[in-house]
């Protein structure tokens, strides 16, 4: 499983292509002012040297298999991505580029609502009531975010990605991510993700986003203590969320569980890992053809391996 910070809906209902827009801006590479080591945790990786850092590549038009046309990036990724409830939110992106005088109307928070689970600012005990708290834990981090793991049962437990978007107080020493940056997180993510369906190009390597939502309020306090309680275990590199105020805005995604990262998974035999670097292989050139995607931060922080 390749791990990108993944996307919020999981129909596989198409919309109409957007035709004119050819490029989504890639996350911008950050790097702190210190230098930090990957964190190590059960059940994904997130980078501590930069964010995650993708984009879908203008690159060589491709011949469209049926008519002989010209299929853009942007195409296919609408195609891949958008689901009935989205409809409009082909428009707000082309008006966004082509005629940004003329949607001053159209904020950027009312573009990333449109394309979360929910497309409303919520509180976090609606998403995720306490009942479905109870035996989280903290199991990893990364400059912009903690990231958790859901429930205290199954194999297969979900993993929550919580990121502070949109404010003025600085999140671990660096500027918090822009509502731009973190719709074209989403929306690459999400397409990625959406490889999983039926189709001419297929794969199942991207980590699948189940959830996503914006909440604002104070930090969750059931995630603080899932904080501190990391921190006592392991020693948090991050600062202590404790200190954003009442108004701040988050991004809470969620994902299946991708498994162990390749940098403390440790193989059985070479076959072993002759097949997962066969299954990256695969996985990044469905993600080429099909959306033409490049990949800008595939360390093995980012690869995660499950044995089946």
């Amino acid at each position: 499983t390749i791990f990108n910070s993944p996307p919020p809906t999981t129909s596989a209902t198409r919309l109409q292509s957007l035709s004119s827009l050819e490029f989504i801006d890639p996350t911008p590479l950050k790097i702190p002012p210190t230098h930090r080591n990957t964190a190590l945790f059960q059940a994904t990786s997130v980078s501590r040297t930069s964010r995650t850092s993708f984009c879908i590549v203008p690159g060589t038009p491709r011949l469209d298999r049926l008519g002989g046309g010209r299929l853009s990036a942007m195409q296919t990724l609408s195609e891949t991505l958008l689901t009935d409830k989205h409809q409009s939110l082909s428009q707000t992106l082309l008006t966004d580029r082509q005629e940004p005088s003329n949607d001053s109307q159209v904020t950027a928070l009312e573009k990333l609502l449109d394309v979360c689970t929910k497309g409303e600012i919520m509180h976090f005990d609606q998403i995720y009531p306490p009942a479905e708290m109870e035996g989280s834990k903290k199991v990893g981090e990364g400059a912009f975010g903690e990231v958790f793991i859901l429930g205290s049962e199954g194999e297969d437990r979900p993993v929550l990605k919580v990121i502070p978007i949109d404010g003025d107080i600085p999140v671990n020493g660096d500027n918090q991510t822009t509502l731009e940056n973190m719709l074209s997180e989403v929306i690459i993510s999400c397409a990625l993700s959406k490889l999983r369906a039926e189709g001419f190009n297929t794969t199942f390597g991207f980590v699948e986003v189940r959830k996503c939502h914006v909440f604002s309020g104070k930090y969750p306090p059931q995630l603080l203590q899932l904080w501190d309680e990391f921190n006592k275990e392991k020693k948090s590199e991050n600062e202590r969320p404790h200190n954003l105020p009442v108004d701040q805005k988050f991004i809470a995604l969620e994902f299946n569980n991708g498994g162990t990262d390749l940098e403390t998974f440790v193989f059985k035999n070479a076959n072993q890992a002759l097949q997962a670097w066969k299954q990256v292989a695969h996985t990044l050139a469905v993600a080429e053809e099909q959306l033409q995607f490049e990949h800008r931060d595939l360390h093995w922080g980012n690869v995660l391996i499950k044995e089946t």
